[in-house]
């Protein structure tokens, strides 16, 4: 399975996929800390997990050198030469919390940063004294054993949602849309300081729709175009709006006002960023009236139905 593919070509972290934890059973147990790096395949995070019940342990990397990053930054603990580990707690509802199977660990990030994932703060600090305190054994590779995860592994996935920086995420893609539209000229004139303000800074009183759920997004082919983000403005008489699909999850939100409207504008990109291009005006006249459908669906949810009273 690869990874999606980098923002910036110097950098395969710059697309890495970080969702709250990514975990696949391998040959050496279940529940392996895992990332998906951008254009990357899939890799093995160095983790040294520990049984609460039976103080077992067991290692595992992708690769030794990784292990080995992992007990210097342990070691750097243990001569207190560092005071801060950064502890993951499990969520209360998560249903990992439950599962026997699951062994708090200490482990590296993709970024390469000491990490320590627990159900409660009394098993974190377990997992690490127990660690510490085996350290110089845990130094010996000579048993390293490799294995591969076949294809179809069932993988388990957390992702958490950041409601406001994906609202300024697709005001950053209609605002840099309509500075690109001829008729607006948005190099001479910042005609939507809102919105501008909204990318910058946050808040500010900027309102933005979320179109589909996050849930609806993984679970459905919800892309306005299969494949590909896309973004569109338009105009109801002199009120500018825009609406942009991000990965299956759809925005609108109203940029400002301009004189008598504009023309409709558009652009799509391919979710592996290989093509970019602007819509012809047959694709905007289509995806207008797919537009049109999915707002007056979203209203219709928003609304309450006629006989029914709006709950309080």
């Amino acid at each position: 399975m690869d990874g999606p593919s980098p923002r910036d070509p110097k950098d395969p972290l710059s697309g890495a996929f970080e969702p709250v934890y990514l975990l696949r059973p391998d040959a050496f147990g279940p529940h392996g800390e895992a990332a998906m790096l951008g254009g990357g395949k899939m890799r093995t995070l160095a983790a040294i997990e520990v049984d609460p019940r039976s103080l077992a342990g067991r290692k595992r990397a992708g690769d030794v050198r990784d292990m080995d990053q992992l007990l210097s930054l342990l070691d750097e603990i243990r001569d207190h030469k560092q005071d801060e580990v950064t502890v993951l707690l499990l969520e209360a509802s998560d249903p990992i919390r439950a599962d026997s199977t699951f062994w708090p660990r200490v482990f590296l990030d993709t970024r390469g940063r000491l990490r320590l994932r627990a159900r409660n703060p009394e098993e974190a600090v377990q997992c690490l004294s127990i660690v510490l305190a085996a350290l110089d054994r845990l130094r010996d590779h000579s048993g390293w054993q490799t294995s591969n995860v076949p294809d179809l592994t069932e993988h388990k996935v957390n992702i958490r949602h950041d409601k406001l920086a994906s609202f300024r995420l697709a005001t950053k893609v209609a605002y840099g849309l309509a500075s690109l539209h001829p008729e607006l000229d948005l190099a001479s004139v910042d005609r939507f300081p809102s919105a501008r303000t909204f990318v910058l800074e946050g808040g500010g009183g900027f309102s933005v729709d979320l179109i589909t759920s996050p849930q609806a997004a993984v679970e459905a082919d919800a892309d306005l175009i299969p494949g590909y983000h896309a973004a569109l403005i338009h105009s109801d008489d002199s009120t500018v709006r825009a609406y942009v699909s991000l990965s299956g999850l759809d925005f609108a939100l109203v940029l400002g006002s301009f004189g008598g409207g504009i023309s409709p504008f558009g652009a799509r990109s391919r979710r592996d960023g290989k093509e970019t291009r602007l819509l012809t005006s047959s694709e905007l006249h289509a995806l207008l009236e797919t537009i049109r459908s999915r707002l007056q669906a979203f209203k219709l949810q928003k609304e309450p139905l006629a006989n029914e009273s709006p709950t309080t």
